[in-house]
């Protein structure tokens, strides 16, 4: 019993029209807001003129999910205070999903029927050839997978991406990656494939040639599988640089282990800030630890650490235990000298242009072949007796 309100609902002289009315109106009636839920509201969207609108929230969680997947957000997006504060204002009824609720949203999403359905269908009736792409990771528990990308243009000439598969690979033989392929191109009706993009891996070459054989047997291949395989340049750059590192990793490890030791303490980090306001250094950016096993992080690290060579010499000769505990931490290689400050400038200089050339074969809606093509064009207009 919500309402202790008293109506006369006699069948024969009374009617329950009164009680029918109340039962709408009255606001202990914990079955009004479900009932709210379902009237509709006029709004205007731009170019459709009039429409209704009903909150529903199974579809703001379905449109939360693809905006994560279209916008390549982080499942944490949802706890994010300052998108709970605007989602507050803006639709306080809906509940944001924690990021394990947006994982099994997302994943029941792209393994429906409609979601794949969806995608299958544009993928068919937009592309009439489609080149392929492959990343290779490691998850928490050391297992291996492979997530496939197609790419293709529509038939308005506008450049489009779609993940369509992501399986675990057990082994390296070519029975693994190969018929992993195949089984996705069958099961997306993907026949016509220009090219397909791995690693420079001996085990993508077995997958790849196994793939190829598939492929040719079906003639749907251009030349027979020539140019099918194409070796990922930014993968190419990333082993060139890791070789070139091995060279100067003396000097990297010991500018590595000086930040490690500012970054340890808050009252080192207190004491380095007031020796760089002193020095006048003008860098407003500051560093971090750099991941040892990916370049780019050693060379975002170097770039902003230069910078701050004179504050490192000053903590030095303020802070004993300075030198001490790179010694024990660095295994003998000690605090940063002049010379590894050179080497350091010297590396950051070069893993800038390697940088810059990742970045550029790298995008998802530009071609690098079309990006290296102007770049050729533009230099031979400019130095035609230099190329």
């Amino acid at each position: 019993m919500y309402c202790h309100h008293v109506i006369a609902a006699d069948t024969t002289t009374n009617g329950t029209s009164s009680m029918h009315r109340h039962f709408n109106s009255c606001k202990c009636n914990p079955h009004k807001f479900n009932m709210d839920l379902k009237q509709g509201t006029l709004q205007t969207t731009p170019g459709q003129g009039i429409s209704t609108w009903r909150y529903d929230p199974e579809a703001l969680r379905e449109a939360f999910a693809e905006m994560i997947i279209e916008d390549e957000l982080p499942f944490v997006f949802g706890e994010k205070a300052g998108f709970k504060k605007f989602m507050s204002v803006a639709c306080p009824r809906f509940e944001l999903p924690s990021r394990r609720t947006c994982m099994r949203d997302i994943c029941s999403l792209l393994f429906s029927r409609k979601g794949k359905a969806k995608a299958f269908y544009f993928i068919k009736d937009n592309c009439e050839r489609v080149c392929l792409t492959t990343y290779c990771w490691t998850s928490q528990q050391q297992d291996g997978y492979i997530t496939v990308t197609a790419h293709f243009i529509d038939n308005g000439w506008k450049l489009h991406k779609k993940v369509i598969s992501s399986f675990q690979v057990k082994g390296h033989k070519r029975d693994d990656i190969g018929k992993n392929l195949h089984r996705c191109l069958v099961e997306w009706g993907l026949a016509k494939v220009m090219t397909i993009t791995v690693d420079n891996a001996s085990s993508n070459d077995n997958g790849i040639s196994y793939l190829n054989k598939q492929l040719n047997n079906a003639n749907s291949i251009i030349s027979r599988g020539k140019y099918l395989h194409m070796r990922c340049a930014a993968h190419i750059i990333n082993l060139i640089v890791q070789d070139g590192l091995k060279e100067v990793d003396t000097s990297v490890k010991c500018v590595r282990g000086a930040v490690r030791y500012i970054k340890n303490g808050s009252s080192r980090l207190v004491k380095f800030k007031e020796f760089a306001e002193e020095e006048k250094v003008e860098s407003k950016a500051f560093f971090n630890v750099d991941i040892c096993t990916s370049w780019k992080s050693t060379y975002l690290m170097l770039q902003a650490v230069i910078a701050y060579e004179k504050v490192f010499t000053r903590y030095l000769e303020e802070d004993p235990y300075y030198a001490i505990d790179l010694d024990e931490e660095n295994k003998g290689f000690g605090h940063p000298d002049e010379s590894d400050w050179e080497n350091a400038k010297k590396i950051a200089d070069f893993l800038g242009h390697f940088h810059e050339l990742t970045l550029c074969v790298s995008g998802s809606y530009m071609l690098p072949l079309m990006q290296q093509h102007n770049s050729v064009t533009l230099k031979n207009k400019k130095e035609p007796k230099e190329i």
